[in-house]
């Protein structure tokens, strides 16, 4: 039941658990920071995910609940730290795709570990970086 200035969105899983359980994260650990942050509560019946919030709130949790459905759609898999800094990134450029972001990496030649950005202004740090032979960046 909502409250008249709440409303409940409907997003289809045909996939069902399958991508709710990584979304959820273990004993709904995920589930809780993403309602904590996001202002919104969550609950997933079947194939359907309910989000339930302010309408002010619902636009942009139901945008950032896509982002993440697509990140987990892709195999990838899903952190607490990931969660977190996926909504940080949104609220700070409402434009930016994780999956954009998610899926570029500099290779670091000593030890190869990966370096993913975290925000458009990381992504574009790393551009400049593999185009230009000096790269200088302030601050």
């Amino acid at each position: 039941m909502s409250s008249p200035n709440q409303s409940t969105v409907h997003i289809d899983l045909p996939e069902g658990r399958v991508v709710l359980a990584p979304l959820f994260g273990p004993q709904d650990a995920h589930r809780r920071v993403i309602e904590k942050r996001l202002g919104v509560r969550m609950a997933g019946r079947g194939t359907q995910l309910h989000v339930t919030g302010p309408d002010e709130k619902l636009a942009f949790a139901e945008r950032v609940l896509g982002e993440l459905i697509d990140v987990v759609r892709s195999g990838a898999p899903l952190f607490l730290q990931d969660i977190q800094q996926a909504i940080s990134v949104m609220e700070g450029d409402g434009s930016v795709e994780l999956k954009a972001l998610r899926g570029r990496n500099l290779l670091v030649t000593h030890d190869r570990r990966r370096i993913t950005p975290k925000s458009s202004n990381q992504s574009t740090y790393l551009d400049e970086m593999a185009r230009c032979d000096v790269v200088f960046a302030v601050g």
